[in-house]
């Protein structure tokens, strides 16, 4: 019989408490009643229309707030053949002078290019290398003999991924493949 005394007790405790606690939280969370705000410019008389209304522009007063997005998101892993490598700085630190036509191909193709660092901002945020066709000329090495100017600038607008120092570009399925342009020179 105590135990049963003993048991019931116990319920009723665990019962009493749960609602002494959810009682007193409501009283100290409640917050005062909200006075009934009404936005403004709700009431204008061209906001609610019953039928299309072409809208304009240039009346329009609304301003767009800056996004919060984060200054360097964090890196994604990534198989290595989509990762373009980094420029190493020569040891003097001298700054690397690219040509005109490699500046003004990467300005064409991304907004954000920056042509002190030869970098731009990718969709997903990350800072990446400027790799363009034309970088062929501000290296040391010579381009590939037997390959004209003109189809190497063939190439470049026809294959994204088009590297001048192999003539090769990626296909879609990954692999690499030569380019074959109408310049090439036959011999």
């Amino acid at each position: 019989m105590k135990q049963f005394g003993r048991f019931f007790f116990a319920i009723g405790s665990a019962l009493g408490l749960c609602f002494v606690g959810s009682a007193t939280a409501s009283l100290l969370l409640q917050q005062p009643q909200a006075i009934e705000t009404k936005p403004s410019q709700l009431d204008v008389t061209d906001l609610w229309t019953t039928t299309p209304v072409r809208v304009d522009t240039k009346k329009q007063t609304f301003e767009r707030l800056a996004s919060i997005a984060p200054v360097d998101p964090p890196s994604r892993n990534r198989n290595a053949s989509s990762v373009i490598p980094q420029q190493v700085a020569a040891v003097d630190d001298a700054p690397i002078v690219y040509s005109q036509s490699h500046v003004s191909w990467c300005n064409s193709r991304y907004r954000s290019y920056n042509p002190d660092t030869n970098t731009y901002r990718s969709y997903r945020g990350s800072i990446r290398t400027c790799v363009s066709p034309h970088m062929q000329e501000d290296a040391l090495a010579p381009p590939q003999s037997g390959l004209s100017q003109a189809h190497m600038d063939w190439c470049a607008k026809r294959y994204r991924s088009y590297r001048a120092e192999d003539n090769t570009y990626r296909s879609f399925s990954g692999g690499q493949r030569d380019c074959l342009s109408p310049f090439m020179q036959n011999g």
